[in-house]
């Protein structure tokens, strides 16, 4: 494939999330915020947003949906979660355990009574196995609750944070340990004082760094000081960690890791209390080496890091930033660990018409995912909720339909490539994605022009093939058929007739043999092949002939 440079903070995936590529904003997209986006799976994402909104140009609420590589709700996950949150959700959480921890300001959660927590199947149904009893409450802040951090300790526990007083029925403030249960580990006390509420938590190995406003966690004061900090790490049984020397007052919304090094966001930070992102050193010391002039105009509210080649970790800030020492920006940011703007924030308009409230860096597919309640990115609608690419366009690959980049045989539309990548079939005729299809091969059901779509480490997508003869998705000819083409792995086999001896031999695109077998007096055979995604051969071998056909193994 191509190798492109990195020319801005991203460019709209326009097959993300197609329905949102309109100018009518009101019926598109998310109408209300994103507030945490996580990955799901191998390829798809979790998010939380306030009860009720629009998607896609429907009505959505329960305060959180699993969403396809292309954006689509993820019907399943849908049906199961019910009618979801009754209020706002903050944060979600993927367990060790594949399962979901909801956080949020609701009093249940599909009918199901759980204060502003609750843990999900992997399915999206409620895991009636983790007993929160009545939850989180809120007395001292005015029944104001809000629950939106955590973390998951090595021993399965999770440490809860936000504002709250008290957590089924009993007291514990701001800073709760929960078995995996759900009950709560009253031998950790939470946090003293009225203002000591808790932002974000960052897990860093065995050691876990913990933001907001603190005077004591676990009766004890924040790094030996009966003072107020907003930045305190903690070890590993949960005492605070005295090395760890930051200073200063001020709300630290969120932080993120580069190398040894800690960049938090927020507002009022460090020395003077007139930063709004500072860059930490491993023991909490400010970063001299980070030099960002006048800083941030506006609030920063999120930040992400990104490991890129030849480059190495670019730091990603989200918010309502207009400007970056005097460089004017919007809403969104990349950083160098030095301090200064990479080239990619002043080569775009970025967000406008709300704020940048999550981030999140998907490696594996190259993708920034972006949420808020924002309305454009770039000049172009995004209601709430963004995939920008970090390339400078949409590239053609290097191999085109005579290369067999891609190919319709028998039936199937396939393509090969890089089997690490993520796949989007798109029908040419108005550059519409095809639905739900986003394996290595499908099978048309409509004739016209098709090609497929790469995500690998850009964007890159085939030549238009045409498709004049629909065909009913199996490989048939007078020597013998295989079926269903794409598999899962099962093939069956119908010879054209009995014989002594039959061999078959299954190779992959490079010719490697992965499977063989001969069979006798018989012309029905099953394979149960454990072979990865891709293009194979199937070779049929008898005393007379020897027949080939291409199947997929999806």
């Amino acid at each position: 494939m191509a190798t492109l440079s990195f020319a801005q903070i991203g460019i709209n995936d326009k097959y993300f999330n197609f329905d949102d590529n309109t100018t009518d904003e009101a019926t598109t997209g998310y109408d209300m915020s994103i507030r945490s986006i996580i990955k799901a799976g191998d390829e798809k994402y979790l998010i939380t947003f306030p009860s009720s909104g629009r998607y896609r140009n429907q009505d959505v609420r329960g305060g959180v949906l699993r969403i396809n590589p292309d954006g689509s709700i993820d019907q399943e996950f849908l049906t199961n979660r019910g009618e979801g949150a009754s209020f706002g959700t903050q944060k979600a959480f993927r367990d060790a355990d594949g399962k979901y921890i909801i956080l949020g300001s609701f009093s249940n959660f599909n009918n199901n009574n759980c204060r502003g927590i609750v843990r999900l199947n992997a399915d999206g149904s409620v895991d009636n196995t983790f007993n929160a009893g009545t939850g989180f409450a809120s007395t001292l802040y005015g029944n104001n609750l809000s629950v939106k951090a955590i973390v998951q300790l090595s021993n399965g526990k999770y440490l809860v944070g936000g504002a709250f007083d008290s957590y089924n029925g009993q007291s514990v403030r701001n800073l709760a340990l929960i078995n995996s249960g759900g009950t709560l580990d009253t031998s950790f006390s939470g946090t003293e004082g009225d203002a000591n509420t808790i932002q974000t938590i960052l897990k860093d190995g065995t050691k876990f760094i913990v933001g907001g406003n603190l005077t004591t966690i676990n009766g004890q004061f924040a790094l030996g000081q009966a003072t107020q900090k907003s930045l305190v790490r903690l070890n590993s049984d949960l005492t605070v960690d005295a090395s760890f020397h930051y200073q200063y007052l001020g709300t630290v919304r969120d932080i993120a890791k580069t190398g040894n090094e800690y960049v938090i966001v927020g507002n009022n930070l460090g020395e003077g209390q007139n930063k709004n992102i500072l860059l930490l050193n491993s023991d909490g010391s400010s970063n001299t080496g980070f030099n960002q002039g006048t800083g941030i105009t506006g609030d920063a509210e999120a930040v992400v890091v990104r490991f890129t080649s030849g480059e190495g970790d670019l730091i990603y800030v989200g918010g309502t930033m207009s400007a970056y020492n005097g460089t004017t920006v919007g809403g969104i940011m990349a950083l160098k660990r030095d301090g200064t703007l990479h080239s990619s924030s002043t080569t775009t308009n970025g967000f406008s018409g709300g704020s940048v409230r999550a981030l999140h860096v998907d490696q594996q597919y190259n993708r920034l995912m972006a949420g808020g309640s924002f309305t454009h990115y770039n000049n172009e609608v995004r209601t709430g909720l963004a995939s920008l690419s970090h390339c400078s366009a949409i590239s053609p690959v290097d191999f085109d339909v005579d290369d067999e980049y891609i190919t319709y045989e028998e039936g199937v539309l396939s393509t090969s490539g890089d089997w690490d990548s993520y796949i989007q079939w798109v029908n040419c005729d108005g550059d519409v994605p095809v639905d739900g299809e986003r394996g290595f091969a499908f099978t048309p059901t409509v004739n016209g022009t098709y090609k497929a779509v790469h995500y690998a480490d850009c964007i890159y997508e085939t030549e238009c093939i045409t498709v004049a003869n629909v065909g009913i998705g199996e490989v048939a000819s007078d020597d013998f058929k295989v079926y269903p083409n794409p598999s899962n792995g099962i093939l069956n086999i119908t010879l054209p007739s009995v014989q002594d001896l039959t061999t078959i031999t299954v190779y992959d695109l490079v010719g490697k043999v992965t499977f063989t077998q001969t069979v006798a007096n018989t012309d029905q055979v099953k394979l149960s092949l454990n072979d990865a995604k891709g293009i194979y051969t199937v070779e049929v071998k008898t005393a007379t002939s020897t027949s080939t056909k291409r199947v997929v193994i999806e």
